[in-house]
Formats: C-alpha cells, structure tokens, sequence
C-alpha cells in the first residue's frame, strides 16, 4: 500500500506541474511584445498610406500645372486683334501676376474667319490661386473682375472676384511665384518679349500702353509650385514660351 501510495502522489505532482499554464511575467511579457509588433505594425501602415496620399496629391498637382501651362499657352498663341469696334491689341493688359487678351482658343466656331475673338484672363491671387476668367456672355468685357488692378511688387487681388468673375474657373493651387526665391523678390508668372521701333529685343514684366503692348511677340510662363504644402517645401518650376503667331 505504501508504494503505491508514493507512485499515485508522484503522478500527481507530475500531472500539476504540466498543467499549471503560464505565470503573470509570461503573460505579460507575451502582451508587452505583441503591443510592440503591432505599433510596428500600425506605424509602417500610417507611413505608407501618408507617402501613398502625398504622392498622389502632388501627382495631381503637376498633372493640372501642366495642363494649366499648356492651356495658356495655346491662349496666347491665338491671340487676335479684336473687332475694329474695339480700341485695344490683342493683348489688354500685360502684367507680372495676370494676362488679359483677346482670343479664339477653345472658342465654339473658331474655325470660321469671322468669329470674334473673347476675352479672357488669367489671374493669380495671394492665396496661390491661378484662376481662369472670360467673357460668356460676348458682351467684349468680363463682368465681375477689375482687369486694371496693379499687381507689382505686391498682389492685392480681391478674392472674392473667384465668386462673381464672369466664367470664373480654378486652374491650380499651391503656386508661391509671390514668395520664391522670397516675398521682397518675387517671381513673375508673366514675362513679355518684343521689339521697340528700332527693332531692339526686350523683355518686361509690366508692359503697358495700347501701342506698346501691339509690339509684344511672345509670352515666356514661369509656374512655380510647392509639391509639399505645410511641409518642407519641393518646389517644381514650370516654364513655357508663347510665340503670338496671329499678331505679327
């Protein structure tokens, strides 16, 4: 009886042992290194999906300054002289932040030598705004904007002409011309080229005068753009030349 006493309580303490389960360390070293695993986990995944949305909004943000550039681009190449009703050059007003003209791009009928020319401007506003005005209804004016603002060195725009400008339309955002390479010296959208009487080549920001802006031959566009907005800045410049071909 005795032996079999001591076997039964040696089994005893050999089934205890194997099914005693884990201690309270065990249990919370095992919480401590799966907490660990999964803030791993969870930072990677913010880090991606933050790069992923950062890559997309500045992919789409190049994707509409090149549209923007190439559109005012065909602009100004078909610039044309208005209806002889008119007093005033293809081009209205040739300023550093915004451009006035007359012309048939993008226009219903355009193909027809007798279809008049709209007006149309581009604009940009100190929130870094490029907008996109013109005449709809044909009236030869845009109503809702004041085309004969300055706009050198400082842009003073209202902001409310983006609700009540005759066709207004946003083209891009983000563009820091106003504050790159810094505020005291900006870069200007706009650049005009021409010839003066005596067949000189020359380059201005401001052009002004009826005569003097029908002298114009092209239209050089500096775009400058911040990628990364809020964060460190990555500026992208886009630059593109408009040669008046209708003008000469």
């Amino acid at each position: 009886m005795t032996g079999a006493s001591g076997r039964d309580r040696t089994r005893g303490r050999g089934r205890s042992r194997s099914q005693r389960g884990i201690t309270l360390i065990e249990l919370l070293a095992a919480m401590t290194i799966s907490l660990v695993i999964s803030s791993l986990i969870l930072v990677s995944w913010f880090a991606l999906s933050g790069s992923y949305a950062n890559t997309t909004k500045r992919g789409k943000t190049g994707d509409w300054a090149r549209i923007t550039t190439a559109r005012m681009v065909r602009e100004i190449r078909d610039v044309e002289q208005p209806p002889p009703a008119i007093a005033e050059g293809g081009i209205v007003r040739a300023r550093p932040y915004y451009v006035v003209l007359f012309t048939t791009f993008n226009e219903a009928g355009n193909t027809s030598a007798d279809t008049p020319p709209r007006l149309v401007m581009y604009r940009l506003y100190s929130n870094g705004e490029l907008w996109r005005f013109h005449d709809a209804d044909g009236s030869g004016s845009i109503a809702g904007v004041n085309i004969t603002l300055e706009s050198w060195p400082t842009i003073s725009f209202p902001l409310d002409e983006r609700t009540t400008g005759e066709g207004a339309q946003l083209m891009v955002e983000n563009v820091v011309n106003s504050s790159n390479p810094s505020t005291a010296s900006p870069t200007a959208l706009f650049t005009y080229a021409s010839y003066d009487d005596d067949g000189t080549f020359e380059t201005a920001v401001d052009v002004r005068g009826t005569s003097v802006r029908a002298q114009i031959r092209a239209v050089e566009i500096n775009l400058l753009l911040d990628m990364n907005p809020g964060k460190s800045p990555v500026y992208t410049h886009l630059r593109a030349t408009a040669q008046l071909r209708n003008t000469r």
